[in-house]
Order: structure tokens, then sequence, then C-alpha cells
């Protein structure tokens, strides 16, 4: 069947996960790091960033349903920011930009610009994105470090060589 799917991997089965009796369909399913539920990147009406609770097969949106592209769904460890928190990127429309949320939906924080992929550091409030060199439209690494507030106050552009 389509949708999401819990496989057991001591016995091999596989069951469609369904939500008050319906199968859910998304990408980018991430288990929560307690592991009693996982976020998705939900196909709903448009795009939203979903929680979907296993014990009580509770459902929390963290990021409401919209038209543009999200990708690069990532828990972000309490030992960050302090709290458990989500990081998403928009790729398309005017909010194309790398983002913070706590789960409850609730401190949502625009962080990098024009990137192409984000990931955030297990233990530091370090971002690591790819995005574009300028006028050579080369790829290019950086490390951004960013303040309890959210903001990115450093870049530091990794070496980048062309091929021999």
């Amino acid at each position: 069947s389509l949708g999401i799917h819990l496989f057991d991997l001591t016995t091999g089965q596989d069951r469609p996960f369904l939500h008050r009796g319906r199968h859910v369909y998304g990408r980018d399913p991430r288990w929560s790091p307690d592991g009693t539920a996982f976020a998705l990147i939900e196909f709903a009406e448009g795009r939203r960033v979903a929680i979907y609770g296993l014990r009580d097969s509770s459902l929390r949106v963290a990021v409401p349903s919209t038209q543009d592209e999200i990708r690069t769904l990532q828990w972000v460890s309490p030992a960050v920011f302090g709290r458990l928190q989500l990081a998403f990127r928009r790729v398309t429309g005017p909010d194309f930009a790398s983002y913070l949320v706590d789960p409850d939906g609730s401190h949502l924080q625009r962080l990098a610009y024009n990137v192409l992929w984000s990931f955030f550091s297990p233990v530091r409030p370090e971002l690591l994105t790819g995005g574009w060199s300028g006028p050579d439209s080369l790829g290019v690494v950086w490390v951004d470090w960013i303040t309890k507030d959210g903001i990115v106050w450093g870049r530091r552009l990794t070496k980048w060589l062309p091929p021999p």
C-alpha cells in the first residue's frame, strides 16, 4: 500500500502507519530522539511538517500547510539551544531559507538565506550549509555559528579547490 510504513527489523513485519484509519503520505520521516514519535514532511493540502506520536496516535502540526516546497527535515538536540526543535528548509517561494521551530509550532525562526541544504550539529549551535559562491556559481560549504536568538553571527567558508 501507499503511504508511510513501519518495518519491524526483527520480525520482518511491515505495517502501514494509519492515523485515525487513514494512510499518512509524506517524505523524510525522522524518528524523535526518544523514539516515541516521528516527524515528516507531510503531503496535506500542500506541504506541512507534522509529528505523529506512536503511543497515543497524536498529531501535532509544527509548520502549517504551505504551497512552498519543504525539505531537509532534522531534529535539533536540546544540547544546541536548550530545547528540542526541528530544522527544515523552504526551497521555493519568497521564504526560501532555513528555519527552526519548536515541535508545538512555536518559536519559528528564519536562519539562513540562499542555501541548497543545511544540517545542524548534534552538540553545538553550528549549521552546516551548502550554496552558491557568488559570480562563479560553484557549490561551496559554510559553517554558520548561530546565537540563542537564532542570529547567524559568523560564517567560515571551507576551502574549495578545482579538480586536478
